[in-house]
């Protein structure tokens, strides 16, 4: 019985060492993929009647996108849409920008390049918003209908394919043999 019970508590110990060693190597080699559009509000709370200026910022944009699109979502409560300047470096670079308020609570921003070579870069300031503080909140903004194009009208992703390596799962692979050798020690 005593060694039944020795050989229940090292199984119970082994799988739960396993599972934490599992967790631990999807944990480490799984990687968050930032925004592709982000916002940064000049200070975090206004006043009604102040002016809300919010930088937008382009992340780790697909190298081969020419143009892009989107929807900036706002509380029309709360904001009010007053202008977007576009960066310097986008107006001299680009052949097409364009910022419209078609409908209450959204913004569509717009922007072409003749070619992916002439986005400013992976990352850039695409520009900046002034809104009228309607009411004293916080800035809550969202991306919407997120487009994305290369000089050709074709479809590509947010972001570049990155090849990663997997060091993590070499070390998982090595993990799970010392515990199968350790495993064959003890029963014998």
């Amino acid at each position: 019985m005593k060694k039944l019970m020795t050989l229940f508590t090292l199984n119970t110990a082994k799988s739960i060492a396993t599972g934490a060693l599992l967790f631990l190597s999807f944990a480490v080699s799984t990687t968050a993929n930032a925004s592709l559009i982000t916002f940064t509000p000049d200070k975090a709370n206004y006043n009604a009647g102040e002016s809300v200026l919010v930088d937008v910022m382009v992340n780790n944009i697909n190298p081969e996108a020419a143009e892009f699109g989107f929807d900036i979502i706002f509380d029309n409560n709360a904001l009010s849409f007053d202008e977007f300047t576009f960066d310097n470096s986008v107006l001299s670079s680009a052949i097409f920008t364009d910022a419209s308020q078609f409908m209450s609570g959204s913004i569509t921003i717009f922007s072409a390049w003749l070619d992916a070579i002439d986005v400013p870069s992976a990352n850039f300031n695409l520009g900046q918003i002034r809104f009228s503080a309607l009411s004293s909140e916080a800035v809550s903004l969202t991306v919407a209908d997120l487009y994305l194009a290369d000089n050709n009208f074709n479809s590509v992703s947010e972001h570049a394919t990155v090849n990663v390596s997997a060091p993590n799962s070499a070390l998982l692979l090595l993990a799970g043999f010392s515990l199968f050798s350790l495993r064959k020690k003890i029963i014998k």
